[in-house]
């Protein structure tokens, strides 16, 4: 990764980079795909701009294995406070999935 030597003030003056950090600022511990797929912005830009906002300290990002997650940084996001909004995400979408599958058993019992 290269090095950049953009003043922290100035990170923020790129339009697609503001963009970026300000989707993952509203939906924290998102996916690469999900920010790339929601903004249509190309794979390339994307990594580029992440690749800034990290090494600039605007954000941080925990490997999983099926992929990487990013949060945007302030004083007062820590690993806890990541980890618990991956979790509660990571929650939210099982309960959606049992839903769905209770919905389906559901109507297959009725057929």
């Amino acid at each position: 990764m290269k090095s950049t030597r953009l003043k922290p003030l100035e990170v923020l003056d790129n339009y697609t980079r503001a963009q970026i950090f300000n989707y993952i600022f509203r939906n924290s511990g998102v996916g690469y795909n999900e920010v790339k797929k929601a903004l249509g912005v190309a794979n390339a830009t994307v990594r580029h701009h992440l690749d800034i906002l990290i090494q600039t300290g605007y954000m941080s990002s925990i490997s999983r294995g099926n992929g990487t997650l990013y949060y945007v940084l302030d004083k007062q996001t820590d690993l806890l406070t990541q980890r618990k909004a991956h979790m509660d995400r990571t929650l939210e979408n099982t309960i959606i999935n049992c839903e769905g599958a209770i919905k389906n058993s559901k109507r297959k019992i009725k057929a």
